[in-house]
Parts: C-alpha cells; structure tokens; sequence
C-alpha cells in the first residue's frame, strides 16, 4: 500500500528569506522620549573644514576615491564624472563650493548620496562615523555661504565640534541649478 509520509522535520525559513524580511523592534511605551529630547542618529563626516552629516539613508555607498574624468570647461567644485559600476556619477568637491577650506589629506574617499538616477558623489576627507544628538545640542550658525546656506540645515554641537546637517535634495536642486546657469 501507498501512503504518504508525513514531514516530521522543522521547517525553516531560507536565510535569503529571512534576511530580506528584516527586523523589527518595537520600544516600550515606558521608554518614550519626549519628542524635543528625541535622540538622532546621523552619519558624520568631513569635507575639507566642514563637519557634515547625513541621514543614514541618505548615504548609499562609500568607496576609495575612482579616477575622476573632468570635463572641459566645468567649474572648479565640479570634480567630473567616475565610473562606479558601469554607471556615470558627477562628483563634487563641497567646500570649493562652499567657499571654504579645502583639505589636504592623502586619502580621500567618495560618498555617494541617493539612489540611482538622482545619486551624486561628493569627496569627504575621513571615513564616516556614527553622531548621535538631541535637541539640545542644537546651535546657532552663521557665515556660511549662500550655497552652503541654501543646501545645510541645523548646526549641532557634539564633543566640542560643529557639524552641519547636509540635506541632500536641496544639494542636487542646487547643484542642477548652478551647472545649468554656467556657473
């Protein structure tokens, strides 16, 4: 007689499957922050005198800085364009914009912000590290270029250092509207 075998064995999950499920963690309700006092995580890195951070989703790649191809007649914050990946990326150097200080470190490496289409390079002179602030460390900024005022957000203040929130939608709005005007 035939007769079906009954699977006695767990059954379990690929690892594939379980690690693009992803994870979740819920905090307490015991635990809530007040929001003025929520904690922020960002992403900091330098760029040339600038401390500067992102969102960790913001940032999508960091890489050893490629050969950069310039291109004629491009401004001198246009760096020029890498390959990364079979693909073009336009590579800035923020403080030639900004108008500030230009570092001379040996290793430079290329932060790439955003996500296909909309991804741009910038050069920063460190490897990134993880800030965490609250609303307290919020401090008062000024003498910052136009450019750089139209493209930084808050000044926080962690460990004795300023670092500015770089806000990258308004970095490539700006970025489009400066190589389209030729300047």
């Amino acid at each position: 007689m035939f007769g079906v075998a009954m699977d006695t064995a767990p059954h379990f999950t690929s690892p594939t499957k379980a690690l693009l499920a992803g994870f979740v963690f819920e905090e307490p309700a015991s635990v809530a922050v007040p929001q003025a006092l929520a904690p922020h995580e960002r992403l900091g890195f330098h760029c040339g005198g600038l401390g500067l951070m992102v969102g960790y989703e913001d940032g999508s790649e960091l890489a050893e800085l490629p050969a950069v191809y310039r291109l004629p007649n491009s401004p001198s914050w246009f760096r020029g364009m890498v390959n990364l990946h079979g693909k073009l990326l336009p590579v800035f150097d923020l403080p030639r914009l900004f108008g500030t200080t230009v570092s001379r470190q040996t290793r430079t490496f290329l932060m790439i912000l955003g996500h296909d289409a909309s991804a741009v390079g910038i050069v920063i002179d460190d490897l990134p590290r993880r800030l965490h602030w609250d609303e307290r460390c919020v401090v008062p900024h000024d003498g910052l270029s136009a450019t750089a005022s139209q493209v930084l957000g808050r000044a926080v203040e962690i460990d004795g250092q300023v670092w500015f929130e770089l806000q990258p939608p308004h970095l490539r709005r700006r970025l489009e509207q400066l190589l389209g005007a030729g300047v």
